[in-house]
């Protein structure tokens, strides 16, 4: 399986994975990765990044995908199965099993999760559903369709030498299910709505002098004096902490593309 793929609407994406060692950090995610589109190049970052001189940036946030008829996306569609909400549902998460299922139709989830429960120790509290809403994205395996991709981002382990020994050997298997009767999301998820960023710091009060730190070590790194935080190409973040790219209804966006 190559790290992009496509999805189906009675398709399911089923992922098992022993989690690592405790650390800071864990989360499971998927994105839109590519899409049939083109640039939009009256959109007001775009313009600012050009009348900037700011090449290297507009590389990056305007990227043309291999393929020149697909752009890069990297777009959420969901909040993260982190850490977190593992050890909520779950009560215990390190070192352990647990189950991830990436589906656009809540019937395949179901079936997926009292599959994964009559396995020997397996608990329904064990497999966690990331949601894909059918109205939020592009389904299907033709051009037409968005390329995704699903990742694990593991962060800061408590113990470096067993982080590093799950890395290398990274005891995960995926499997790839689909529906050969059907190829229509028998209950399909709507758009998801994210969770409310519940934080009980002021971050521009008490980290603003960390972030202008930040920038200014950063711009001294790579020798490039001038500018402020505004110069890194990102609009202010919404309330979620998101930058507010344009957007279809609950899907961030990177500026400047059609969808």
């Amino acid at each position: 399986m190559t790290p992009n793929y496509r999805l189906g609407e009675r398709e399911a994406l089923v992922v098992l994975a022993e989690l690592p060692p405790a650390a800071r950090y864990f989360g499971y995610m998927t994105n839109v990765f590519t899409r049939e589109t083109g640039l939009v190049t009256t959109d007001p970052v775009y313009q600012r990044l050009v009348d900037e001189g700011a090449e290297d940036l507009l590389g990056i946030i305007f990227g043309f995908s291999p393929n020149p008829d697909r752009m890069m996306m990297i777009a959420t569609i969901g909040d993260s199965i982190n850490n977190v909400l593992i050890e909520d549902q779950s009560t215990e998460n390190w070192g352990q099993q647990r189950f991830f299922v990436t589906t656009p139709d809540e019937d395949m989830a179901d079936a997926m999760t009292d599959a994964l429960a009559n396995l020997e120790g397996v608990l329904p509290t064990h497999v966690f559903t990331e949601q894909v809403g059918r109205d939020l994205v592009r389904l299907g395996y033709g051009p037409e369709a968005d390329d995704f991709i699903t990742y694990m981002r593991y962060s800061m382990p408590n113990d470096l030498a067993l982080g590093e020994q799950w890395r290398e050997q990274f005891p995960v298997a995926v499997l790839r299910v689909r529906d050969r009767d059907g190829d229509v999301a028998v209950n399909p998820y709507d758009i998801p709505e994210y969770d409310t960023k519940a934080c009980p710091t002021n971050e521009p009060a008490e980290l603003g002098a960390d972030l202008n730190s930040l920038v200014g070590a950063v711009k001294a790194y790579w020798d490039q004096p001038g500018g402020g935080p505004a110069a890194r190409g990102v609009q202010e973040p919404d309330r979620l902490g998101r930058p507010r790219w344009p957007a279809l209804p609950g899907l961030r966006w990177p500026p400047g593309y059609r969808h």
